[in-house]
């Protein structure tokens, strides 16, 4: 008898051992999909920004290029040395701009890719 006791009492203390490690796996991969959906919704909300600011340089290089034909009728009938220069280094100011803006964006995505690429590689499969 108390040999089945003991098996009884080892089989109880087993099954509260599996279901403790069941419980905290469970956890663990909830708590995995809420970082990876967090994550995705990161992803998201930049990539609607990338294409905001997309659009925003589409839009800015259609207003250079109307100040560009503008100042170009403009210069056709008077233009000078200095002006061409001045226009010239505006127009120099404005690219720079909008590279060190494209130039955070990349990293930016860079750096949630590599984000959900770790993520990634340490998935828990059921």
């Amino acid at each position: 008898e108390t040999t089945n006791e003991q098996m009884k009492e080892l089989e109880e203390n087993s099954r509260q051992v599996v279901n403790g490690l069941s419980l905290e796996i469970s956890e663990l991969v909830e708590e995995r999909c809420r970082t990876e959906l967090e994550l995705r919704k990161q992803m998201e909300v930049l990539n609607d920004q990338k294409r905001d600011m997309q659009l925003q340089y589409e839009e800015r290089i259609k207003e250079n290029l109307k100040t560009l034909q503008a100042r170009r009728a403009k210069a056709a009938s008077q233009t000078t040395i200095e002006e061409l220069e001045e226009e010239l280094e505006e127009t120099e100011l404005r690219l720079e701009e909008l590279n060190r803006i494209q130039e955070t964006q990349e990293r930016t995505i860079a750096q949630l890719n590599e984000s959900l690429a770790v993520d990634g590689a340490g998935e828990i499969v059921m």
